[in-house]
């Protein structure tokens, strides 16, 4: 949905053209709260917010007409509401004598020793004196908002907007509004930050051979470490000072996420789920897992304390494993193509492997599956070869006749992750401890 600006409309009256609108002439209708130091920004106190009203209009039977202003009168709540208490939302001026006060200042230390009694209102409207300190150079009638609205909250102040219709000299009333905001801001809190960003995918046929200094191939590099800080006031929060939780996303979470189960670590190969650099063996990980780790910071002496509670900064992430769809498998003869009458030559085959275009290495070899078959091409009769990397046979074995013919090809499984083993329903788990898991293939 696409929001369009704001303007004012224009409104007929009984034939007039009229628009009224407030004007901020002073200050800010927003406000931040510095939870940190318990100050406002501005501070009304200091820096008032002031509000004007104006209408102006025409009679279009009579275009030197001029409709202007008459009136304003001040609400705290909508005075068009038929439950609000008129005389309970006005906004009136308090007594001359307390607007005629003054601040008293100390001229030896420049100490105030007496602040003016009105600075203490929430609200006061301009009267226009020159002599009076709290409406210098503020037009008669404007609201003077001096009140902090707290932090997270809103309100609205109304204006009854009024004019005479020079027709009949009867009143106009026009109620328009301004709303106060104030937003929390606390810079003696935490910012989590990571170092993976919102999700990070993991293809296992494009991640790169790792290899020794000499050259030789290491296994698969399968671990994967999250990574996040906290930052203070003062930049990052040692990890000795902080205390984190990493949770696992499920939909069937009341806050759609949860701990990790003692299982789901020991599948993950997850030794601590309260670090910040958390460790996942990604094999495991059926397509995307959802991760959150909400983290705090420890008061001088205080033991490490469970944070997820509300209040407390989170970080999200995923990690996703999936695979490029484009995988192309071709056979490839590397010997037998030429049989002697006896058909008794080796015929032997590899597997050509194709992925995003490009050969797959041959480390990457042990994801597929070739389960081997073949036809004989003038008796139409198929055959099983077996389950192989590569393959070797005989066609003499198959009953193959001297230039009969026959074709070769593979019903290929392609790694699909790793599970954890079962027996009887449980898992296994080896001598230290560990679940045992396995390929599989699809």
């Amino acid at each position: 949905m696409i929001k369009s600006v704001t303007t004012e409309s224009y409104q007929n009256y009984d034939g007039l053209t009229l628009a009224a609108d407030i004007t901020v002439i002073g200050g800010s209708t927003r406000q931040i709260f510095n939870v940190g130091t318990q100050t406002y920004e501005d501070d009304r106190r200091l820096v008032p917010c002031i509000l004007y009203a104006d209408m102006a209009g025409r009679d279009p039977s009579n275009p030197e007409s001029v409709i202007g202003l008459s009136g304003i009168e001040w609400y705290s709540d909508n005075p068009d509401n038929p439950d609000a208490l008129i005389e309970d939302i006005r906004i009136v001026n308090p007594s001359s004598t307390i607007l005629d006060d003054v601040d008293v200042i100390d001229p030896e230390t420049g100490e105030v020793t007496h602040e003016a009694a009105w600075r203490s209102y929430d609200y006061l409207i301009s009267d226009g004196v020159p002599t009076h300190q709290w409406c210098a150079d503020v037009p008669v009638g404007a609201l003077i908002v001096r009140k902090n609205i707290p932090a997270r909250t809103s309100m609205s102040v109304y204006a009854v907007i009024k004019s005479v219709d020079p027709r009949f000299q009867s009143e106009i009333r026009i109620t328009r509004f301004k709303n106060f905001t104030t937003e929390a801001f606390d810079d003696s809190s935490v910012k989590m930050e990571g170092s993976w960003g919102s999700q990070i995918v993991f293809d296992p046929f494009a991640v790169p051979e790792p290899t020794t200094q000499d050259g030789d191939a290491l296994e698969e590099p399968w671990l994967r470490t999250v990574s996040v800080h906290m930052n203070g006031v003062d930049g990052v929060i040692p990890a000795a000072e902080s205390c984190y939780q990493w949770l696992i996303g499920d939909e069937n979470a009341p806050s759609g996420y949860r701990k990790f189960t003692e299982l789901e670590k020991k599948v993950l190969g997850i030794s601590d789920d309260t670090v910040a650099d958390l460790t996942i063996d990604i094999r495991c990980i059926q397509g995307e897992m959802l991760l959150r780790c909400y983290g705090c910071r420890l008061a001088d002496g205080d033991e490490w304390t469970d944070p997820t509670a509300e209040l407390n900064p989170f970080y999200d992430t995923a990690v996703a494993v999936r695979y490029n769809e484009t995988i192309r498998c071709a056979p490839v003869c590397r010997g037998g193509a030429d049989q002697g009458y006896a058909m008794s030559t080796p015929s032997k085959w590899d597997m050509r492997y194709m992925y995003a275009n490009k050969p797959v290495a041959d480390g990457k070899r042990s994801f597929f599956r070739n389960n081997w078959k073949g036809q004989d091409i003038h008796t139409r009769e198929k055959f099983s070869l077996g389950a192989s990397p590569s393959l070797s046979f005989l066609p003499c074995d198959y009953n193959i006749g001297y230039g009969d013919g026959y074709t070769v090809g593979a019903d290929v499984a392609v790694y699909g992750g790793h599970k954890p083993v079962t027996c009887d329903g449980k898992v296994v788990v080896d001598d230290q401890g560990m679940v045992v898991i396995s390929a599989t293939y699809e």
